[in-house]
């Protein structure tokens, strides 16, 4: 394990006038290797809904372009901050290494002087990515990243990952063959690695593409099967169903299971869900499993605070078909993004009649 920095960082917007470039192309002594992976082809998908109107959120269509897949292998290169920005020999920042410009604009990177960095021989890739704790950023943002890096021929020694891996990122490494000894943790603070390899994301933050779905399938599926299940979704943390009770006494007698992913391991869940024809439950990454399933409908129960289109793409991303109800905030003391949420039991009923269920 690498030690920790001692040095902590204050959290700061970027300096307006941080030294930049755009790509990786402009730094000297940098090895660039583009890379093509084919995209395959899926049916536009929107949002639907039986309520009056699809939430503004959710209307917008769920595919968008990716960026041109390529790495970069940097001497001396740095890691800094949560985005795993790429600051090179020369200190300056890599504008390609923060994708995302709503990142780039709004995340904290680091004002100089920088402390003193982390040393790590040898030459790593970063899989770091912005919110990668999280099951659906570390899905769809990070671990595709390994799809460019094999599609390359890169020659690399081990991956950059947070230090602090949840049980999920453990599962998934460990599937894709990734042993500990291999794993480099990231303090999320500064890392100097003597070759630092960066593969492109194949995904745009929160909007998967069918290709990363096919590479998290091809490597992290189950078997085909014909879908059957029917699962109903539980959260035990925030934005759970306040009237779960009478939501369940509409779904257990059609044949729902009420699951909580957050029991199941990687393989568990894997396994559900590549045998589930149809998921309802409130927002929230579990949805983001429906791609294991190769037919799926999904209605997905938002809160009027926190209507977020992520696992709508993700679904859309696997040619699956979604729907959506916006129920009643519940308040209570915490950020209203986290709020309860209480949901009409005649609109979901009504949702799962249009949807043939």
């Amino acid at each position: 394990m690498l030690s920790r920095i001692e040095h902590r960082m204050p959290r700061r917007r970027r300096a307006p006038g941080a030294p930049a470039v755009e790509r990786f192309d402009e730094l000297e002594d940098v090895e660039v290797t583009g890379v093509e992976l084919p995209e395959p082809s899926v049916p536009e998908t929107r949002s639907r809904s039986v309520q009056p109107s699809v939430a503004p959120q959710l209307t917008a269509p769920a595919h968008h372009g990716r960026y041109p897949l390529r790495v970069a292998v940097l001497p001396h290169g740095h890691l800094v901050s949560g985005s795993g920005a790429v600051v090179a020999a020369d200190h300056r920042v890599v504008r390609e290494s923060v994708w995302d410009d709503r990142i780039w604009h709004d995340e904290a990177l680091p004002q100089a002087p920088l402390p003193e960095p982390t040393y790590v021989p040898g030459r790593h890739a970063s899989l770091i990515t912005m919110w990668g704790h999280g099951f659906y950023h570390w899905m769809f943002e990070a671990l595709p990243r390994l799809a460019v890096l094999e599609a390359s021929g890169v020659r690399w020694d081990g991956v950059v990952v947070p230090e602090h891996l949840s049980r999920f990122h453990r599962e998934t490494l460990a599937a894709l063959g990734l042993a500990p000894d291999r794993l480099i943790p990231y303090t999320g603070q500064h890392l100097e690695v003597e070759e630092l390899v960066w593969p492109s994301p194949m995904t745009p933050v929160g909007r998967p593409t069918g290709a990363a779905v096919q590479w998290l399938r091809e490597h992290l599926g189950a078997a085909d099967r014909t879908p059957v299940r029917r699962l109903y979704l539980t959260r035990r943390k925030t934005r759970r169903v306040a009237n779960e009770p009478d939501v369940l006494g509409l779904l257990q007698p059609l044949g729902f299971e009420v699951v909580d992913p957050d029991e199941l391991t990687l393989g568990e869940q894997v396994e559900l869900f590549a045998g589930a024809e149809l998921a309802v439950g409130p927002h929230g990454a579990a949805f983001s499993n429906a791609i294991f399933s190769r037919r799926m409908q999904v209605l997905e129960i938002y809160q009027p605070a926190h209507v977020n289109p992520s696992t709508l793409c993700a679904v859309a991303a696997a040619g699956h078909e979604h729907w959506s109800l916006v129920g009643r905030r519940v308040p209570a003391f915490a950020r209203p993004r986290h709020h309860d949420v209480r949901v009409a039991v005649d609109d979901v009923r009504r949702s799962l009649a249009a949807m043939g269920a």
